[in-house]
């Protein structure tokens, strides 16, 4: 909200309109020249569908014709997730993208984040699928077809954020050819090859723990609490062997015990 003038002003903003909700009122400070903001919550459980908003500024001032100001909610406001698997279950016959299913329903639940999640297999992604997200996470994915390689890389290098999660199903020959480049390192979906050393790409911990952890990165901020969060205490019975150089702008924002890379970070076009 903005105003102008010469003197600052006490205003309320009104959120009015939707069905099963009552009134809500923000006490607003105008300056003049300066924008004002004003928040609203709406219960996750709240069906936009079909809704309008009515936002209202009270006391009306000298000119009511833009007091008043309708907000359609019926549009996709939130986040649009895309969580790519592996068409069989894990070793231990659950899916293997359960336990993101999971942390995405309690970002959601928790009120902080809407999610649209749509899971897909490797072999059932559509390019659709892939230009409609937002965020790709790829779960222990073997391999993909080079079509839907060609555009999941189209999408992320437009805007999308992607993570990209080892596991036991993945074939090493595919990561290292389709997602690293050698020739181009710094261009490859996957910022380090996979070393594959005795037939396995991946190595045994001790279990292994986490070091060099960037905790003033925004994914990691939240996670270094050491009441509500075990991040800094987790242990890693099995991890993958990366290596390789980084490029320029790569950035590793944690490492495991014994040096190896851990959470990498790469930018890529403008994803």
């Amino acid at each position: 909200v903005g105003c102008v003038g010469e003197v600052k002003s006490a205003r309320s903003v009104r959120l009015a309109g939707i069905a099963g909700i009552e009134d809500d009122v923000q006490p607003i400070t105008l300056k003049p020249g300066q924008l004002a903001q004003v928040a609203f919550r709406i219960p996750a459980s709240v069906n936009l569908q079909g809704l309008t908003a009515e936002l209202r500024l009270e006391p009306a001032d000298a000119l009511p014709s833009d007091d008043l100001f309708f907000l359609n909610l019926d549009v996709p406001w939130s986040l649009r997730v895309l969580l790519i698997e592996p068409e069989t279950p894990g070793m231990d016959g659950r899916n293997v993208g359960l336990f993101l299913q999971a942390a995405m329903k309690a970002l959601t639940a928790s009120k902080n984040q809407a999610l649209d999640v749509a899971t897909r297999t490797s072999t059932t992604v559509t390019a659709s699928d892939l230009q409609k997200a937002d965020i790709v996470l790829l779960a222990g994915v073997p391999e993909m077809s080079d079509t839907a390689l060609e555009n999941l890389e189209t999408r992320v290098r437009s805007g999308a954020g992607l993570a990209l999660f080892l596991g036991p199903q993945i074939k090493p020959a595919f990561y290292n050819t389709k997602l690293y480049r050698s020739q181009q390192p710094a261009e490859g979906l996957l910022p380090l090859a996979l070393k594959i050393e005795a037939n396995e790409f991946a190595r045994d911990g001790m279990p292994g723990t986490l070091t060099n952890i960037r905790w003033m990165h925004p994914m990691q901020a939240s996670l270094q609490d050491p009441v509500l969060s075990d991040f800094p205490h987790s242990r890693f019975r099995r991890y993958g062997n990366l290596g390789g150089t980084l490029g320029k702008n790569d950035v590793v924002l944690a490492r495991f015990d014994d040096e190896t890379p851990a959470i990498v970070e790469r930018p890529i076009g403008a994803g």
